[in-house]
């Protein structure tokens, strides 16, 4: 039924998952001739290893858009990327396409924790019913914020696999294979779907 489901970014995240003295120090490199590519590189490092994980390292907000609140089963409305952090609102159109905000007694957050937690989900309350909504492609929207926090809270494994990765990238250059590297630190980080 949700088969146009989709997760948009609505605010994205702010500052930097490694620093470039941490890049630079991993990396070898002892001159600023190149600081604009290897931040470069980090950028493509963080986005490779985000959607290879489906984990979100800096905090950002997204919303989970749906066309009905059955999503897999009846009850549980997964949201990715992981670690679920906060769920700001769940606001659907009811069937006149009217926006009404979901009482939150009628749902409750599943939000495991831990480095390698599974994804958060807003899950139905025992005994309650999901509210009928209107007949459209985008009537269920869960706004929600994801991410380890700053950095400092990212677990050192994922650092020091975009650190390896831009090393890579930066010393093998156009024979990187940046993916392998990363993907040899990330094993057990990602999320595996339902």
């Amino acid at each position: 039924m949700n088969a146009n489901a989709r997760v948009e970014l609505v605010t994205p995240p702010s500052g930097d998952v490694v620093s470039l003295a941490e890049v630079k120090l991993y990396a070898r490199v002892t001159t600023g001739e190149e600081d604009a590519l290897l931040q470069a590189y980090v950028a493509d490092a963080v986005r490779l290893l985000e959607d290879m994980t489906d984990r979100q390292l800096l905090v950002a907000t997204f919303e989970r858009v749906l066309s009905a609140f059955d999503d897999d089963d009846d009850e549980r409305i997964e949201l990715r990327p992981a670690p679920l952090r906060e769920v700001a609102s769940v606001k659907y159109l009811d069937p006149a396409g009217v926006e009404q905000t979901l009482d939150p007694e009628v749902y409750f957050i599943l939000a495991p924790t831990g480095e390698t937690c599974e994804a958060g989900a807003v899950r139905l309350a025992f005994g309650a019913q999901w509210p009928e909504v209107a007949d459209h492609p985008e009537a269920v929207r869960i706004r929600f914020s994801a991410g380890y926090g700053e950095a400092d809270n990212i677990p050192g494994r994922l650092k020091r696999a975009i650190c390896a990765g831009v090393a890579e990238a930066y010393n093998a250059r156009e024979r990187a294979a940046v993916g392998d590297v990363i993907a040899s630190f990330v094993q057990d980080f990602k999320l595996w779907r339902r």
